[in-house]
């Protein structure tokens, strides 16, 4: 249903709108390039819907695309948070190994990629435990509420903890019921309701 989709957009744009007014106060930061993530995902939600209204044709390759593109981003931010460098570079190449089993076993065109999927919500779950373990070893006071690194990992956590058994179990989900629709749609607006909340703790500073 459109309601859901609304639903949705008004917090991804929500998110970016709030990421662009604040940029100046995170442009030095780690976190500079989830302005350009966020607006990234305004095309492909964009596309998504747009393409199969105009062309009568499948959006699975947009998404595909996506999948692709926000797992090498989160990657590549992980890789600047934390020191675990020989970790994620290992996390590159299981990513890189996944894209090459579904361009060869799944159909860019017709399906949405399970394989590419699946390993990289694991490696999100998997570097956001990192991330959490690495604080409770800190000998200094951490004030969560100003972290913007504490923020968007929880909200990465959150949204991949709940999607992971919703993705794996897909097959026997009907993906058009409105309990599927209302559970995804919940899952993005605590994903990027806390981004946005990542960018109001960097306006605070």
């Amino acid at each position: 249903m459109i309601v859901f989709k609304i639903i949705m957009w008004i917090f991804q744009v929500a998110a970016f709108t709030v990421a662009t007014i604040t940029y100046k106060k995170h442009k030095n930061t780690k976190q500079k390039y989830f302005i350009y993530f966020l607006g990234f995902v305004l095309v492909v939600e964009l596309l998504g819907y747009l393409i199969p209204q105009l062309f009568k044709i499948k959006n699975q390759f947009i998404y595909n695309i996506f999948t692709i593109v926000s797992f090498s981003f989160y990657l590549y931010w992980f890789n600047l948070i934390l020191k675990r460098k020989r970790l994620i570079n290992i996390g590159y190449i299981l990513f890189a190994i996944s894209i090459f089993f579904s361009i060869f076993f799944e159909d860019f065109f017709k399906d949405l990629w399970k394989i590419s999927l699946t390993t990289g919500t694991v490696l999100v779950l998997f570097f956001s435990v990192f991330f959490y373990y690495d604080l409770l070893k800190r000998n200094e006071v951490f004030y969560y509420q100003k972290s913007q690194n504490f923020w968007i990992v929880t909200g990465l956590l959150i949204f991949y903890i709940a999607f992971l058994p919703i993705q794996l179990l897909q097959p026997y989900l009907d993906v058009k019921s409105i309990n599927y629709r209302i559970i995804i749609t919940i899952l993005n607006i605590i994903l990027y309701g806390i981004f946005t909340i990542s960018f109001l703790c960097t306006k605070k500073r």
